[in-house]
């Protein structure tokens, strides 16, 4: 009967298997979940011009920063409403729009006041040419629309 030992290089020979199998996984997952990333920020604005004061009130302000390593195309911005239906907001540039990583898209709404109301906005966001919709945090949103509430009042 031979006994059976677990040389050193059996013991490294394991390990390096090992790690090369993480490695391996950890590539493939990540070149699988590697997609651009939306980053939506939406804020009230009001839109001044020098010499001649402000032009308009209560305007949506949407910035849209490419978070992710891949580039990305935004082909809408606008929100969602409680009764299933989604608004799209049109503005001077013209869709679709590439974002390379770290690229920023800003540009002002139509008047936050004409929106159907505050109590009816599920979301805001921005959606890209793949059908993805990358919202607006929940906290932000809230602040949000007490703001437009109160502005309402």
């Amino acid at each position: 009967m031979a006994q059976e030992t677990w040389s050193v290089t059996t013991i490294v020979a394991v390990y390096g298997a090992v790690l090369s199998t993480i490695a391996i996984v950890w590539n493939i997952i990540r070149e699988v979940t590697n997609r651009g990333r939306l980053r939506v920020n939406v804020s009230l604005a009001e839109i001044f011009s020098a010499g001649v004061g402000r032009i308009a009130t209560d305007k949506l302000w949407y910035k849209v920063t490419n978070v992710g390593r891949q580039p990305i195309w935004l082909s809408q911005i606008g929100g969602g409403l409680s009764n299933g239906k989604h608004f799209l907001i049109t503005v001077q540039k013209q869709f679709p729009i590439k974002l390379d990583p770290g690229q920023e898209f800003s540009d002002a709404s139509a008047d936050a006041s004409q929106l159907d109301g505050p109590e009816k906005i599920l979301f805001l966001g921005a959606w890209d040419t793949l059908g993805k919709i990358h919202k607006v945090p929940r906290r932000r949103l809230k602040v949000l629309l007490k703001e437009l509430r109160e502005r309402k009042k």
